[in-house]
């Protein structure tokens, strides 16, 4: 063969493997490109090559991968099954049960994956296995969970009462009070949920109760509150005026001053708001009162001028 180069060779560029086949590569060669495995077998391979590449496993099967190989990718587990797998394998990974189950998984195994419980009841998990997925509690019930299982998950209460619940269990569920009242709640209970308060009224609430709910108070009126109570929330005050105020009460909130005149103050209160000074002239004041705020002047000889009185509140004073 005759070459014509303008520039350095690195042999073979084209050529014949030492098996008779004609390779053609750009750059340098490991040998070989193409050719016949052990087994008799053709390949072709980019790059460097493992071998086999396609070949015979020892139980005679086929194979071909791209790659490192892992003997065996397909073949026969111990029990004759067949299997096929990508990557590395993990016998087995289709088989038989120590109960005669079949099973297949992708991945590691963990027996059993199917089978039969201590009582009898077959199950089917993915995962780890915690036994019994399904089954019957003491009660005779049956029950199916998925994840772990905390006894009972279906059953019946101590007062004949049957629940279901999912996660843990806090008993009970459902049943009747120390009244004779039924109540039915989600999580932990507090007793009583629905009952009859000491003056015989009916209640509902939900979470912690404080009692009283509803009642009556001690001057016979009726209250209705959410939260905690302070007593009296509706009533009389002791001049006889009614009140309703929402929080703590501070009495009076209405009623009558000394003198005989009706007051209404939100907040507290300081005696007198509105009342007669001693001269009689009445005054009406917000916030705290110095007295007198009005008054007339008993001095002798004082005028009415603007400019000489000592006295400039007169103006105001009405008779």
């Amino acid at each position: 063969m005759i070459r014509h180069m303008s520039e350095s060779y690195t042999g073979p560029q084209t050529g014949t493997t030492k098996s008779g086949k004609n390779y053609k590569q750009s750059g340098s060669y490991t040998e070989p490109q193409t050719g016949t495995t052990k087994s008799g077998k053709n390949y072709k391979q980019s790059g460097s090559y493992t071998e086999p590449q396609t070949g015979t496993t020892k139980s005679g099967k086929n194979y071909k991968q791209s790659g490192s190989y892992t003997e065996p990718q397909t073949g026969t587990t111990k029990s004759g099954k067949n299997y096929k797998q990508s990557g590395s394998y993990t016998e087995p990974q289709t088989g038989t049960t120590k109960s005669g189950k079949n099973y297949k998984q992708s991945g590691s195994y963990t027996e059993p994956q199917t089978g039969t419980t201590k009582s009898g009841k077959n199950y089917k998990q993915s995962g780890s296995y915690t036994e019994p997925q399904t089954g019957t509690t003491k009660s005779g019930k049956n029950y199916k969970q998925s994840g772990s299982y905390t006894e009972p998950q279906t059953g019946t209460t101590k007062s004949g009462k049957n629940y279901k619940q999912s996660g843990s269990y806090t008993e009970p569920q459902t049943g009747t009070t120390k009244s004779g009242k039924n109540y039915k709640q989600s999580g932990s209970y507090t007793e009583p949920q629905t009952g009859t308060t000491k003056s015989g009224k009916n209640y509902k609430q939900s979470g912690s109760y404080t009692e009283p709910q509803t009642g009556t108070t001690k001057s016979g009126k009726n209250y209705k509150q959410s939260g905690s109570y302070t007593e009296p929330q509706t009533g009389t005050t002791k001049s006889g005026k009614n009140y309703k105020q929402s929080g703590s009460y501070t009495e009076p909130q209405t009623g009558t001053t000394k003198s005989g005149k009706s007051y209404k103050q939100s907040g507290s209160y300081t005696e007198p708001q509105t009342g007669t000074t001693k001269s009689g002239k009445s005054y009406k004041q917000s916030g705290s009162h110095t007295k007198p705020q009005t008054e007339l002047p008993n001095q002798a000889g004082a005028t009415n001028s603007r400019n000489s009185s000592p006295y400039t509140s007169v103006a105001s004073v009405h008779t």
